[in-house]
């Protein structure tokens, strides 16, 4: 049992030979998050998923009010607005339901 685990730790640790003898950069895959190695003769390049960044992806992106295109006030207008139209919408059903339990 133990002999197999150091043949796995060998077997699985070394980095994959490209054919004519050159090491891979991309074995194993330095890139995290999703991101895709490309190999540049003994260098790599991490092609970061959306959402990461950073040499291997390793940095999330953090969204501002850039990237959400409402300011801060245009959002509490939403908020307020909405609790605003339910409000009414509630108000509104309760007089209808007094006005037909009267009938």
């Amino acid at each position: 049992m133990y002999s197999m685990y150091i043949l796995y730790f060998a077997l699985c640790s070394v980095p994959l030979i490209l054919a004519g003898g050159a090491v891979d950069p991309c074995s194993p895959d330095p890139c995290l998050n999703g991101g895709t190695c490309s190999a540049a003769s003994s260098s790599y390049t991490c092609a970061c998923a959306s959402g990461y960044t950073g040499s291997t992806c390793n940095t999330a992106v953090q969204m501002s009010e850039e990237d959400t295109g409402l300011s801060n006030g245009e959002i509490a207008g939403i908020v307020i607005g909405s609790i605003a139209g339910v409000a009414l919408i509630a108000v509104g059903g309760i007089i209808i339901w007094k006005f037909l339990l009267k009938k």
